[in-house]
């Protein structure tokens, strides 16, 4: 799953753009070759994309929809000042989720 910010779609200027549009693609390019790259079957690899503010809502509330067995998230290994500054899509995601979620550095 892909969830592009709702924020980068519609900047506080108030103009909106097709950033949405080229980050989807981008999203879909490099889901592509992830899937080439790991030699995984894609009729059994599917991507999804979402946009919106609460990016972990979003990721634990899809996969409670689809009733996923577990999340695979990142993480970017910040800590300290600049993870309270920034806060975490994956340690909230953890938070919200009804599944386990297994996070890889």
């Amino acid at each position: 799953m892909h969830v592009v910010p709702a924020d980068v779609i519609y900047p506080q200027t108030g103009t909106s753009c097709d950033l949405y549009d080229l980050m989807a693609g981008d999203a879909r390019r490099n889901f592509q070759k992830l899937v080439k790259r790991k030699r995984l079957d894609p009729k059994n690899s599917t991507l999804m994309l979402a946009h919106g503010t609460d990016l972990s809502a979003i990721i634990a509330r899809h996969a409670k929809k689809i009733s996923a067995a577990m999340i695979v998230m990142g993480s970017h290994g910040r800590t300290g000042l600049r993870r309270f500054l920034l806060g975490s899509v994956t340690e909230r995601t953890l938070r919200y989720a009804d599944c386990p979620v297994l996070i890889v550095k």
